[in-house]
Formats: C-alpha cells, structure tokens, sequence
C-alpha cells in the first residue's frame, strides 16, 4: 500500500552550552544517544549547529536516521566558531540538514536568542545541556529553558558536569 503522506515526526531541539569546564561531552552524547533513541517515531532535530551541544545532538540525530533543521542565528555565522574543527563541523552538519533557516540579526546575544526561541517554537520536546547556572549573556542556555518552560514545552536537562538527566518542572 503506498502512501504519499510524510510519516510523522517528533521534532526536537536542542539549546545548550557551546563550552563548559569540567562538562563530561562523553556522557553528554551517550545521554543524548538514548533519549534519542528511546523515541517511537523518526526525530526531526532543530539546532544552531553551534560547537558543543548543537553538534553532538546533530550528529547522533543522523546516526538515528533522523534529519536536521538548521536554524543560522546571523549572517557570516561560521566566524563565530571559537576554533577550525568546530566550522568545519559546522559546514559538514549544516550541508546534510534537510533545511536551513537564516536569521538575519546582527547582534549576537539578540541572534542566538531569536535561534532559541524559534527552536523551542517549533519543537515539542527541547534537550537543554545546562549546568542549571543562569545566562552569562542574553540567549544563553537559562534565557532558552526558562522561554521553553513558559511556553510549556517539555525540557530535559542534562547536566554535563553533574551528570544528572531529568526533566524541568513545567510551568502551569
């Protein structure tokens, strides 16, 4: 019987630090790998393919056949990268999403958190890898997770540095 309708999807984000002292990246990706897999339909993962987060969640979204949603919070975005390995990462993660979405702001803080938001937007689930802390900056992690929390999405967290997965108390 064919069928020319989509199979459904389960789109998930991803919101979480670009670099952490102490954060256990292995555990972060293993955690990442089951939540991921634990899911009953194909993901389809919304992420800034920022160094990190971001780019462990994309590439263990494709190792679970899932497609990727790229969401480019600026213009001239690859000059963000803190070092050659994470661009070229980034180029490599950004040519096998599905789509990619460019946001045009130019001033970063203002970007990263209009990426956030338009992830949390549009996914029904957000991983957040935070180490629970408040933002260093506007559109940090924190600013990303407390919109996600008012919006009432479900979020679950991982700590990288406490190795600790749960999901955030919803708001009402």
């Amino acid at each position: 019987m064919a069928s020319s309708e989509e199979p459904p999807v389960l789109k998930i984000g991803i919101t979480g630090h670009q670099r952490r002292d102490g954060a256990d990246w292995d555990w972060t990706r293993s955690a990442i790998a089951q939540i991921l897999a634990g899911c009953q339909t194909r993901v389809e993962g919304w992420t800034s393919l920022a160094g990190g987060a971001d780019q462990i969640f994309a590439e263990e979204v494709l190792k679970q056949d899932g497609k990727l949603v790229a969401v480019i919070p600026m213009e001239h975005y690859e000059r963000a990268f803190e070092n050659e390995g994470q661009r070229l990462k980034y180029q490599l993660l950004r040519s096998q999403s599905q789509r990619s979405i460019q946001i045009d702001e130019t001033d970063p803080q203002t970007a990263f958190y209009t990426a956030g938001r338009m992830i949390v937007d549009q996914s029904k689930i957000m991983v957040a890898v935070w180490d629970e802390l408040p933002s260093r900056g506007r559109g940090g992690t924190a600013d990303v997770v407390s919109y996600a929390e008012s919006k009432d999405k479900d979020v679950i967290i991982l700590n990288p540095i406490s190795r600790i997965f749960k999901r955030s108390s919803r708001s009402s």
